[in-house]
């Protein structure tokens, strides 16, 4: 039996060794919805809102051209055009956790669910904090309401999309399992031999 377990055991650590790492899990590739709510109502600007596109990493453009919006592997960046600022409103979407006055709505399909998204330290507008920024699964939702902006000013979000195993971690896993199931079965075997 020892043999057996000394056979299983090479062939799982051979398993590892040629086992595909886990790639990093990014939003690249995933199919995103951009829409720009204003004074409870969304809003539709020709190429800017509704923009449906792939995330490439590439800026897209934004309403009345106020912004571009890049999306990278796990970022959200908005740029600003110009020096203006908006106006406050009354909500003009709150659903599914998600809540605008004034601001942008990202959608996301084919993309592994959001598990975080968090304010990165390049983001300068002043006044934008944390309570301006809500997201669940497939959406983050951006609120400007109130807020101007210049040339300069950047709104980043850090996006932190859940990882999905590889096939190959699946089976290390069963492995592991199944020798730690042998064991246990043989260790009963030995201790009633023994008696």
């Amino acid at each position: 039996m020892t043999i057996f377990l000394s056979r299983f055991l090479f062939i799982g650590s051979l398993m590892a060794s040629f086992a595909i790492p886990a790639s990093a899990v990014d939003l690249l590739g995933s199919s995103v919805v951009s829409r720009f709510y204003a004074l409870g109502n969304p809003i539709t600007a020709p190429g800017a809102s509704p923009l449906e596109f792939i995330v490439d990493g590439n800026p897209r453009p934004g309403y009345a051209n106020h912004f571009t919006v890049t999306v990278t592997d796990s970022q959200i960046i908005y740029d600003f055009v110009g020096i203006n600022g908006y106006v406050n409103s009354v909500p003009s979407y709150n659903q599914n956790g998600l809540y605008i006055e004034v601001g942008n709505l990202l959608v996301f399909s084919n993309a592994s669910p959001i598990l975080t998204a968090s304010i990165n330290a390049a983001t300068n507008m002043a006044g934008f904090s944390a309570d301006r920024l809500s997201y669940n699964a497939t959406g983050v939702a951006v609120n400007w309401a109130g807020l101007a902006w210049t040339d300069q000013t950047v709104v980043a979000i850090d996006i932190n999309p859940a990882a999905v195993p590889e096939p190959s971690t699946w089976l290390l896993c069963l492995a592991g399992i199944a020798v730690l199931s042998l064991c246990r079965t043989n260790s009963g075997r030995d201790r009633r031999l023994s008696l």
